[in-house]
C-alpha cells in the first residue's frame, strides 16, 4: 500500500524537527497529485491543504481517498493499531513512515558509496567494511568470500532496504 501513497516535492528540516517531521510535500496517491501536508515539527500533527488552484472539492475527495488507502495499509499491516477507526491518525502515521523510510533509504545510499556493505549469509548480519566499494575491492571480496552476498550486486533497492533494516555491525 505505501506504494500507492507517496510523497514527492519532501523539503525536510532536521535542525526545525523536535517532537515531530518538520516538512512540507506533495502526496500522491497512485501517482496522481492528491494535496499539499505540512508540519511544524514541535509535535503538533500534520495540515493538509489543497495545492495551488485545487477546488475544495477536490482537495476534500483526495482527502477521503487517500486516508481510505491509509486505513486500508494500516489494518493490513499492523491490525492492533489503536487508531485504525480514525482516518486522520492513519494518515499521519503513514505518512511518518513514509518520510522515516525516505530518511534510512538516503542514509544506506550514503553508506553504500563509502563503504562496503554485505550480507554475511553465514549468520545473516548485516556488515559493513570502512573501504571504498571499488570495482577492483567488489572483485576482490567476490572472489575471496563466497559467503557474503554484497548488496551492490542486489537490483532490487527495495530488497536492500529489507537486508538493511538488520542490525549492522
Amino acid at each position: 500500500m505505501h506504494k500507492r501513497i507517496t510523497l514527492k516535492n519532501l523539503k525536510h528540516a532536521a535542525y526545525a524537527s523536535h517532537e515531530t517531521h518538520c516538512f512540507n510535500a506533495t502526496i500522491y496517491l497512485d501517482g496522481e497529485r492528491a494535496f499539499k501536508v505540512s508540519n511544524q515539527g514541535s509535535g503538533g500533527p500534520n495540515e493538509y491543504f489543497p495545492y495551488q488552484r485545487q477546488g475544495e472539492r477536490d482537495f476534500h475527495s483526495y482527502y477521503r481517498y487517500v486516508s481510505d488507502a491509509a486505513m486500508s495499509w494500516m489494518k493490513e499491516t499492523d491490525p492492533d493499531f489503536p487508531y485504525l477507526d480514525d482516518d486522520w491518525a492513519c494518515l499521519d502515521f503513514v505518512i511518518t513512515h513514509l518520510i522515516n523510510e525516505r530518511h534510512l533509504l538516503e542514509t544506506m545510499r550514503d553508506v553504500m558509496k563509502k563503504k562496503v556493505v554485505y550480507l554475511d549469509t553465514t549468520n545473516g548480519s548485516v556488515r559493513r567494511i570502512s573501504e571504498r566499494p571499488t570495482p577492483e575491492k567488489l572483485s576482490y571480496y567476490r572472489r575471496y568470500f563466497p559467503t557474503w552476498k554484497l548488496f551492490n550486486d542486489i537490483e532490487s533497492e527495495d530488497e536492500q532496504l529489507i537486508l538493511w533494516r538488520r542490525k549492522i555491525r
